[in-house]
């Protein structure tokens, strides 16, 4: 290794002030984990060219992680991202286990003689987070898109006028565009942290679990951080005290953030807008059905959504996050739309003493050049 060996672990240790700095232990550990593998690649570098690369890559990371504990609103979400999996390596990891099924089988070849020729799957978890809004960077996708990309042109029918006219479209090409468009749109998706199954309970109202006992019991797969807590986590930290409870009558200072110097509302708001990222995905168990009247098998489905307490611009004017409204919000709004048909009342009889006018107007004159 030619680099300053002194060099490295200045800045290895200035890494560890600033992870210390972190509001939570979540975060903490994370940045300890990643900082670990960062440098013992730096270290086992042969190359002077890459070490320098990954060198510079370090220092990179280091002044974000200084931005985000000055309070840098878009470097502080860039940590949140890289430690909850919205971004980087642990993005990818949450989402691989959602890419495949083994219990769906093979599609046919587009290319009869080349196995690599089969077009990308879909699964229910993986197309419930592709037609979801709350699962994605973008807009999401319909289904028909996911059976035919719109790239494709009609002449991929054989049975098409242009396929007729201009000849078959190209098999090789058809796979390369449904590859393409696979890859483009699971790129897009935000990965969950678990599943959560919603049952009937006994007296009928609908209840959550999002333990691995209740999955393995109804056959469901878990995924990402499953029965870890994380995300039961994020919600306590995105939600606002209590009066009783609140940190400076208890003694504590920006409990449950000890050790970050940055304002406690601050960090719930930067919490509370990471819960806008993290979609929740959910699996509806299919209601009772009579034996002896229905026959066919049903089968639950997956839905996503929001947690309690996210932030997203969807959910802005969400019937969940709007008051009730009481006596003076009624009385108000039904004197502003009395008010608004008045309105509406006497433009309309202006129009019609205008047109009046002008119709006198134009019998006055047809009279007088008679």
């Amino acid at each position: 290794m030619s680099t300053d060996v002194k060099a490295v672990f200045r800045l290895y240790r200035s890494f560890r002030r600033e992870i210390r700095l972190l509001p939570t232990a979540y975060l903490r550990e994370f940045m300890k984990m990643k900082l670990s593998d960062d440098f013992r690649s730096i270290v086992e570098a042969k190359k002077d060219w890459v070490q320098t690369k990954k060198i510079k890559r370090a220092e990179s990371e280091l002044r974000k992680l200084q931005l985000a504990n000055s309070g840098n609103v878009k470097k502080f979400d860039y940590v949140l991202d890289l430690a909850y999996g919205r971004k980087g390596k642990l993005k990818w990891e949450l989402l691989e286990p959602l890419l495949s099924d083994p219990s769906l089988p093979k599609p046919e070849r587009i290319i009869p003689t080349v196995e690599r020729s089969r077009p990308p799957v879909y699964p229910a978890e993986l197309t419930a987070l592709l037609t979801s809004t709350a699962s994605r960077t973008t807009p999401p996708v319909n289904q028909k898109a996911l059976q035919k990309p719109p790239k494709i042109p009609e002449r991929a029918n054989p049975n098409s006028e242009e396929a007729k006219l201009l000849g078959p479209f190209s098999k090789r090409r058809e796979v390369n565009i449904r590859w393409r468009y696979y890859t483009e749109q699971v790129q897009r998706v935000l990965p969950p942290l678990q599943v959560e199954v919603e049952e009937q309970g006994a007296e009928g109202e609908p209840e959550r679990r999002s333990n691995k006992v209740t999955l393995n019991r109804i056959g469901v797969r878990s995924v990402g951080m499953q029965d870890e807590g994380i995300l039961e986590e994020l919600q306590t930290l995105a939600r606002r005290p209590s009066h009783k409870n609140a940190p400076e009558e208890n003694g504590q200072q920006n409990a449950p953030f000890a050790g970050s110097e940055l304002p406690s509302r601050f960090l719930r708001r930067r919490f509370a807008h990471l819960l806008g990222r993290i979609p929740v995905l959910r699996y509806s168990c299919p209601k009772e059905r009579d034996e002896a009247t229905d026959t066919k098998k049903r089968t639950g489905r997956y839905q996503v959504s929001w947690a309690p307490g996210a932030v997203h611009p969807n959910l802005r004017y969400s019937p969940e996050r709007l008051a009730e409204a009481d006596a003076n919000d009624i009385a108000w709004f039904e004197h502003a739309m009395l008010e608004e048909k008045m309105r509406a009342d006497d433009a309309k009889r202006r129009r019609a003493a205008k047109l009046e006018a002008m119709n006198a107007a134009a019998t006055t004159q047809s009279e007088d050049n008679k």
